[in-house]
């Protein structure tokens, strides 16, 4: 009986040891042949093991699966590479558009007026008189030449026309209460508002290019009493689009706009020769970006309200480099600190220093691995000494701002082992 039931057993066995097997066949992991060879085996009664044919499914599955990440991957950044180089495209074919309609305007449009001391015709932009050699001022052409016209010829009327397309008015009269007295404009209007291509002038500024419907919108450019000068896009009386600012300092934004804002992507040089190029949101820097400082430094990685805050990497002028986390602009969290003299710090950070738990491996051979505060060693912690130090090979203990306290446990190069209180 006890055979009859052990072979019974035996045989239930052998059934789930060739289903097994049929698994693995599924999966490829067995080829027919080796099918075939194990079932028979099982068959007569061999004792076979099947872990090691497991552990080979389970690393195809790995490998097979690291492959698909891989491939999504690869994918992924073909895609990415692909929206960058039709975005890339794009925004030069719109930089060509704004600068061909800006020259557009120069030759065309801002030829209007002469200069009020020898009469020489003049461009609205233009510093000084090319006949007199006299200080010019946008202010200085287009108001006067506006009230000399509506004096003349409106006659209490809002507007009159210079040639068949181009009318001077008082923008205060078109748009009510919208614009102060005072505010001038010249150019085209559809249903008694500013429409289409003029010159506006306010407050010692000058807007040349698109209106519609009484507001800057389109291409255009506003040169500020200040010097700057924004030269790009406009929806409704806001930069909006692709636009180049170039400010009285020196420093010069190309790139996105949304709303007024720096929004999109875009490239921030500054006066002292430091560049941003990146990811912006609302003014800040927001998102991926490319950060070269003026002397030679560099960050690549993430930001946010215009800090370094996720992954990214620092690569210094000195040639030391720090890989790792970032937040509020300091490194913080797991980071990997690589020093110009080979030196590496591998562990957490907090507010610029290292703290928490971490390992610095000295160019001599030196090495301390434990916890730390505020950049010292401070805590529980193993230092390994260099292979010069003839004395001892490790000293294990607490530690305190860098120094070895309390007691600590020696290892002497001879294997012999000594506690001190230090």
């Amino acid at each position: 009986m006890d055979f009859l039931n052990k072979n019974k057993k035996n045989k239930k066995m052998d059934l789930k040891k060739i289903k097994d097997l049929k698994v693995l066949l599924d999966a490829g992991t067995l080829s027919q042949t080796e099918f075939a060879d194990l079932k028979l085996k099982i068959i007569n009664g061999e004792d076979i093991n099947l872990d090691n044919y497991n552990q080979k499914k389970e690393a195809k599955a790995k490998k097979e699966a690291k492959a698909k990440e891989e491939a999504k991957a690869k994918e992924e950044a073909k895609a990415k590479e692909e929206a960058k180089a039709k975005e890339e495209a794009k925004t030069k074919v719109k930089d060509k558009e704004i600068k061909e309609f800006l020259k557009n305007i120069d030759d065309q449009e801002l030829k209007l007026f002469a200069c009020p001391d020898c009469n020489k015709q003049i461009s609205a932009r233009s510093k000084s008189c090319p006949g007199c050699g006299g200080p010019i001022s946008s202010q200085q052409l287009i108001i006067p030449r506006a009230i000399q016209w509506l004096e003349e010829h409106c006659k209490g009327e809002h507007a009159t026309y210079i040639y068949p397309d181009k009318v001077v008015l008082k923008f205060s009269e078109i748009c009510g209460n919208e614009l102060k007295e005072g505010d001038q404009y010249i150019g085209e209007i559809k249903d008694g508002v500013a429409n289409g291509k003029g010159i506006f002038s306010w407050d010692g500024n000058i807007y040349v290019g698109q209106f519609k419907k009484c507001f800057c919108d389109g291409i255009g450019r506003t040169t500020y009493d200040d010097g700057s000068k924004y030269e790009g896009e406009y929806k409704d009386d806001k930069k909006h689009g692709q636009g180049t600012y170039t400010y009285d300092s020196g420093s010069k934004y190309e790139g996105e706009y949304k709303d007024d804002e720096r929004h999109g992507q875009g490239t921030y040089t500054y006066d002292d020769g430091s560049k941003y190029v990146g990811e912006w949101k609302d003014s800040k820097k927001e998102g991926q970006g490319t950060y070269t400082y003026d002397d030679g430094s560099k960050y690549v990685g993430e930001w946010k309200d215009s800090k370094k805050e996720g992954q990214g990497t620092y690569t210094y002028a000195s040639g030391s480099k720090y890989v790792g986390e970032w937040k509020d602009d300091k490194k913080s969290g797991q980071g990997t600190y690589t020093y110009a003299n080979g030196s590496k710090y591998v562990g957490e950070w907090k507010d610029g220093d290292s703290h928490g738990q971490g390992t610095h491996t000295f160019p001599d051979g030196e090495k301390y691995v434990g916890e730390w505060k505020d950049g010292d060693f401070h805590g529980q912690g193993t230092y390994t000494f260099p292979s010069s130090f003839a004395e001892a090979e490790k000293a294990e203990g607490e530690w305190k701002d860098g120094k070895m306290s309390g007691m600590v446990k020696f290892t002497l190069r001879n294997g012999e082992i000594r506690i001190k209180h230090v």
